[in-house]
């Protein structure tokens, strides 16, 4: 009789290695039947119950494994393994602890549970988890990459560019290690280094839409525009949708004062993305440059339909309605956006131009004195304020354009 259960089981373990997963949960019911306490039946019964992505009833399954043998270390990562697939990473942790109570020197439990602690968002623990991986097992290109990113997340950016270091003196030809290691030199402000290791992504992975555009956003910062939008180029060729491409793509064309090249850029942007409200801000920019004012407005005012705190959006549109001598409506703009950061000095002082344009000396001269307070060394606006005139029946003196405050690329 003793026999019996254990043929079952057997059973079941051939039929699973044969893919035959309901069969084989068949047996290994047939084997717990018999015996209830059969913590090897229950273990496989999991399983095979995975296959099926019967999840819920897998974890059921390990529970009566580790209850009926509570060193059950396979049955503990199977069920952690399972619980971190299905986002409850707190519970993963749990049962990644309870395997390593068991196996103290299994790099792999070291290294899982420090996963699930990065999706729990605990990476000091989960930086932790991985040290004691690598202490186990140094030569793990993976545990060095994903410690990298941890110590990303906590802005560790000096640390985690030595684990990428290390994890590509062990696999030199992971692309997607050399990338984040371009992340965190970004982030360490080692611009031709990162660019060095996009090129080194890219030559592994020619199509890496990711590693190209990041390439840009670099090459941006350097003002290398030409190369910038060869790289947003090629980003968009291995991903035609990547709307962020596009967008940035119009930033610097923009910049090399490419501006239908931008709007159309932007344009397509929007194409992909109707409520990309950066892009629908960056296209009035591009507008109001060549004096499409009425269009630039339209656009302005799309950005704050979609965003109505919008106060770049705000000050901008005022621009483009004092370019069009539409003082009053100008102002209004200039309000919204004060309401909403009062604290800005170019918006006070754009409302103080065209204040003095519509001939409102004393709103004027109050608007500038805000400005200056704001930010004491502007000079345009101290100049500015100087030439309003004291009587409304003078010549309006010297004066300046407007500050248009554009997002960084």
């Amino acid at each position: 009789m003793e026999e019996q259960p254990v043929l079952w089981y057997n059973k079941g373990r051939e039929s699973a290695g044969l893919g035959q997963y309901s069969e084989a949960l068949a047996y290994f019911d047939k084997a717990i039947e018999i015996r209830p306490d059969f913590a090897e039946a229950w273990y496989w019964r999991g399983n095979v119950l995975i296959k099926g992505n019967r999840y819920r009833e897998a974890i059921v399954s390990y529970d009566q494994a580790v209850e009926i043998r509570p060193d059950f270390a396979d049955a503990w990562t199977n069920r952690a393994s399972i619980q971190a697939y299905l986002g409850e990473f707190a519970d993963a942790v749990d049962s990644y602890d309870r395997a390593i109570e068991i196996n103290q020197k299994d790099a792999g439990l070291w290294f899982f549970r420090g996963i699930a602690l990065h999706k729990n968002s605990r990476y000091e623990d989960a930086v932790a988890s991985f040290n004691k991986a690598i202490e186990i097992r140094p030569d793990s290109a993976e545990t060095w990459f994903n410690r990298g990113n941890t110590l990303s997340c906590l802005c560790r950016y000096a640390e985690a560019l030595e684990s990428y270091d290390r994890a590509v003196e062990i696999i030199s030809e992971n692309a997607e290690t050399w990338f984040n290691r371009g992340n965190v030199l970004i982030d360490l402000e080692r611009y031709a280094d990162a660019i060095t290791s996009y090129d080194t992504a890219i030559a592994i992975r020619p199509d890496y839409a990711e590693a190209w555009y990041n390439r840009g956003i670099v090459l941006g910062k350097l003002e290398r525009y030409g190369e910038a939008i060869a790289s947003y180029d090629k980003a968009i060729e291995s991903k035609p949708d990547d709307v962020a491409a596009w967008y940035n793509r119009g930033i610097v064309l923009d910049a090399l004062g490419r501006y239908d090249d931008a709007i159309v850029s932007f344009d397509t942007a929007i194409q992909i993305r109707p409520d990309y409200t950066a892009a629908w801000f960056g296209r009035g920019n591009a507008l109001s440059k060549t004096k499409r004012y009425k269009e630039a407005i339209s656009s302005f005012d799309r950005a704050i339909e979609i965003r109505p705190d919008y106060a770049d959006a705000w000050n901008n549109r005022g621009n483009a309605l004092s370019d069009l001598q539409r003082y009053g409506e100008a102002i209004a703009s200039f309000d919204k956006a004060i309401e909403i950061r009062p604290d800005h000095a170019d918006t006070w002082y754009n409302r103080g131009i065209a204040l003095k344009k519509d001939k409102r000396y004393p709103e004027s001269i109050a608007s500038f004195d805000k400005a200056i307070e704001i930010r004491p060394d502007d000079t345009e606006a101290q100049l500015n304020r100087k030439s309003v005139p004291d009587d409304p029946g003078d010549h309006q003196g010297p004066g300046s354009e407007e500050k248009t405050h554009l997002h960084d690329i």
